[in-house]
């Protein structure tokens, strides 16, 4: 059995060398200083000068209502719509000053801002300004737990007539509108209507 050839004495053998990454190498801490200060000098100028084609002025951004968090600057707000589970509650004397308490100290643990608030006997109206982190759902069910909870502890005629399911207070429906604007009465009337009918279809 010939032995095969080895390829180091294969006279038109060249080794290759070792395969470099396709990889760019990585800039020093100046190179990156002059990228940052690129990408905010381009970003400051996008702010300042907006296409033509946006129609934006700068004089309309309105700073008091622009907010911010570590890593965004944000102007979001919804309206809430929501109303007693039971028909024939309503929303008046202590159980609405202790309902306003309630609802503005829980803006300011979740740091919501209330632009308005509405307590009406057959409903309540809130507009919140919010951080992007706190999605719609998650604002309303934190509204209707929290609430829910210390109404039927601190109003005992209520608690009979309620299960013990968090929330049950209210109404399991809600309306939600953004950004936050004040509804119509028709709007009001509309979505009251509807949550009654599929409460009781």
């Amino acid at each position: 059995m010939v032995d095969a050839p080895v390829l180091e004495e294969l006279p038109h053998w060249v080794p290759m060398p070792p395969p470099q990454p396709d990889v760019e190498p990585i800039p020093d801490e100046a190179a990156l200083n002059e990228l940052s200060n690129a990408v905010l000098q381009l970003s400051r100028q996008s702010l300042a000068e907006p296409p033509a084609a946006f129609n934006f002025q700068p004089a309309e951004l309105q700073t008091s209502n622009v907010r911010r968090t570590p890593h965004a600057l944000y102007d979001l707000s919804y309206t809430f719509l929501f109303i007693p589970r039971l028909p024939h509650i309503t929303l008046i004397g202590d159980l609405k000053t202790r309902l306003e308490q309630w609802l503005a100290l829980l803006a300011d643990a979740r740091e919501w801002q209330t632009q308005f608030l509405s307590i009406e006997p057959t409903h309540i109206e809130i507009s919140l300004a919010c951080p992007p982190t706190e999605s719609p759902e998650r604002i309303i069910k934190a509204i209707l737990l929290e609430t829910s909870t210390r109404v039927l502890e601190d109003f005992p005629r209520f608690a009979a007539a309620h299960s013990k399911r968090p929330g049950a207070f209210w109404s399991p429906g809600y309306y939600v509108v953004a950004p936050g604007r004040r509804l119509s009465p028709a709007e009001v009337s509309a979505f009251i209507e509807y949550q009654r009918r599929e409460q009781n279809p």
